[in-house]
């Protein structure tokens, strides 16, 4: 397994595995460090050796498809010949049979998007699943649990993200399997049936209307955008700092296609939609729609919509989230146990003439991109699977099947918290090409919070975020981006993108307010399809950004672009930076001071230094009756480690203390909560007793 991938690279094996089975005792579920299945939960190397009946090292000698029990879908039956045994799991040492769905009969093709391509003559590592059946794949976690052994001895996972030497990949496993012992495997990655949530779906009839649909229309985008207000408003003059940029770090306008396309569905696909009452209503018909930007009339819905599903009915269906018995009454067999969602396709020749696309109601589905796009969360983002299932309803495969990718699609298996309901170049490309001479934006430039490039571990792309991780940084400090891609997904070229950058206080979302720092500009071309990775300067963090936690936002203003959704690039939702002020230092006398002006931002904390010497009284004010101090939202006032107060003088602040220690104290500003933010002015002064009568009067 590749380096990233391996446990006992910074810790040894053993105390790994103890540590992870530590986790399963207590019922905590390990993701991958990048969780990057799109159609299967994400499983790391150990989690295949933990979950595996059998594991070997076998030869494909024959596929031979038939049709199931049910004779409701064509499985194809897959014989191998064992040339190395690592885990028996008693399937004994000579040859085994396993079945998943898809094949072909005759004219007619069937292929389901979530299982993985085996050829015959080819060597594999294989992970058995103890659960298999024969519809969705019989290899631990989908096509993550088989390697296809080419003929240098590289053992490439069908899953696309791990690449390494058989002898490696052999090595390892068996320093696992040592680990693990005589265990049975565990069932970590299970879906429980019992457990499915109340998602909504169509029923399945077998007696369903099928054939012709009578009558279409285009589909319409009631769904909430992407971006909420996706324009930020022109920056009204440019910052000092403004300047043209060094070199691009790489430029590539492939010389052949990073997409493959099989065969195709014709032209215009009429789906029965989701309907428009359920919750996702209109969302699957928002993502036709950026699929028929790029070929017009691409998708359009059905005007006799039906709330019924069966297979094998020569319609196109978003079916929704069918229960464990809707599979088990349509194909005899209940949900893959890892399985997230699924295309079904048949085709008769180059023509594709029915897809249906579910999702699994076993896993927690979301509108929410925060949510979804958090690294460690165990929610899927509603849209951005769609996109990518819509992608394979016109015929579009998996392009790390095919070759290794370093440009971003939506077919990639992306990174948790880099995966969004975005086409890029290569979709786009695609689409063109397979449905020529078609309508399509024209100017359209994309630009995203990361770079991709070539994975010498993976089939996939590397995914490596511009700004990566939380971190914080103080007035007139430079704040240093990564590199990021720059895109060209329309037909007409253009030249020197500026990307403006800022500092956000909501993720995606303009409508909150937003820091505008500098504008980038890069003296390069962009043809179409061309992907551009680009390095900024620093970018100088000035002492009028109020203090407190941003998401770096970088928006491509591009002059007459035609689809400005895919131009807001922001962190990842669980990275900000934290913006600090430089903290002035105060110097209290009897009469009143006041020092200005602070400025605190969302969840921001402004500090200032205060020494005091020991038996002394100091106050510090932001009510305006005493000393002259203000401030324009609702304050939380603290002197570190002595004293606090909230509202004194109605939401304002103010701190009277005697010093018990001659010292530097940190005095903090604060809003209330993470919402009141503003300027404030302090007042403050050193409060001197009677000198003369400190002690008290005493008479004669």
């Amino acid at each position: 397994m590749s380096r990233r991938g391996i446990p006992g690279v910074g810790r040894p094996i053993r105390a790994y595995w103890r540590h992870r089975l530590g986790w399963v005792a207590a019922g905590v579920l390990a993701m991958a460090a990048q969780a990057s299945a799109q159609h299967e939960v994400p499983m790391t190397p150990s989690d295949l050796v933990l979950e595996a009946q059998s594991i070997s090292v076998a030869r494909l000698l024959s596929a031979q498809s038939r049709w199931n029990a049910k004779r409701t879908l064509i499985v194809t039956d897959y014989r191998f010949r064992i040339e190395q045994t690592l885990l028996d799991g008693g399937i004994g040492g000579f040859e085994f049979v396993v079945t998943q769905g898809g094949g072909t009969i005759g004219n007619e093709g069937q292929d389901m998007t979530s299982n993985p391509r085996l050829r015959v003559g080819e060597r594999y590592v294989v992970f058995l699943d103890p659960d298999r059946g024969e519809v969705f794949p019989p290899f631990v976690g989908g096509s993550q649990g088989i390697y296809r052994v080419d003929t240098n001895g590289v053992a490439i996972a069908l899953s696309g993200n791990d690449r390494l030497m058989l002898s490696d990949l052999v090595s390892e496993v068996q320093s696992l399997l040592a680990l693990r012992g005589n265990d049975p495997p565990l069932r970590v990655h299970r879906a429980d049936p019992q457990s499915l949530r109340p998602m909504p779906s169509k029923t399945y009839s077998p007696a369903g209307a099928g054939g012709t649909v009578a009558g279409s229309r285009k589909p319409t985008a009631e769904d909430a955008p992407d971006i909420e207000t996706p324009i930020p408003g022109e920056p009204l003059s440019p910052e000092a700092n403004d300047a043209a940029e060094p070199s691009q770090d790489h430029v590539s306008t492939p010389d052949a296609p990073a997409w493959h396309v099989a065969r195709l569905s014709n032209r215009p696909i009429v789906w029965d939609q989701w309907p428009e009452d359920w919750w996702v209503g209109h969302v699957d018909q928002a993502m036709m729609i950026k699929w028929n930007r790029i070929v017009d009339d691409l998708n359009l819905v059905s005007n006799s919509q039906l709330d019924t599903w069966a297979w094998q009915n020569d319609r196109f269906e978003m079916v929704g989230w069918p229960t464990n018995q809707m599979m088990i009454d349509q194909f005899g067999e209940g949900w893959g146990a890892s399985t997230l969602a699924v295309a079904w396709r048949r085709w008769s020749g180059s023509v594709i003439l029915e897809v249906d696309i579910a999702f699994n109601p076993a896993y927690c589905w979301t509108l929410d991109e925060f949510v979804s796009a958090t690294q460690a969360g165990s929610c899927w983002g509603v849209r951005q699977t769609a996109l990518h299932e819509l992608g394979h309803g016109w015929g579009l495969d998996h392009p790390w099947e095919f070759y290794s990718v370093w440009v971003d699609s939506v077919m990639n298996y992306a990174p948790k918290q880099f995966r969004l309901p975005m086409l890029h170049a290569d979709d786009t490309a695609a689409a063109r090409t397979s449905f020529p001479g078609t309508a399509s934006t024209n100017l359209d430039g994309l630009v995203s919070m990361y770079r991709t490039a070539d994975d010498s571990a993976s089939m996939q792309a590397s995914y490596t975020g511009a700004f990566s991780s939380s971190t914080s940084i103080t007035h007139g400090s430079s704040l240093a981006l990564g590199g990021f891609n720059i895109e060209n997904p329309g037909r007409t070229t253009f030249s020197n993108p500026k990307v403006e950058i800022y500092l956000a206080h909501a993720w995606r979302d303009w409508s909150e307010p937003y820091i505008y720092l500098r504008t980038a500009t890069f003296g390069t071309t962009l043809a179409p399809v061309a992907t551009i990775v680009h390095t900024p300067g620093g970018t100088t963090i000035p002492s009028t950004v109020p203090v407190g936690r941003y998401y770096p936002a970088l928006y491509l203003r591009l002059t007459g672009d035609e689809d400005t959704e895919n131009n807001s690039a922001f962190s990842s939702p669980n990275v900000q930076l934290t913006v600090n002020n430089v903290p002035a230092t105060l110097a209290p006398i009897e009469a009143w001071r006041t020092w200005s002006l602070g400025r605190v931002g969302p969840s921001g904390i402004w500090r200032l230094n205060l020494p005091v010497v020991a038996g002394r009284t100091y106050e510090l004010s932001l009510c305006n009756a005493l000393g002259g101090g203000t401030a324009s939202f609702d304050t939380l006032m603290s002197v570190v480690g002595v004293i606090s107060n909230d509202d004194y003088c109605g939401l304002q602040s103010r701190i009277q203390f005697t010093s018990a220690s001659t010292t530097m104290r940190t005095v903090e500003v604060r809003g209330y909560n993470n919402t009141a933010q503003g300027t404030f002015t302090l007042a403050y002064r050193q409060v001197v007793t009677d000198r003369i009568f400190k002690h008290g009067f005493e008479a004669d």
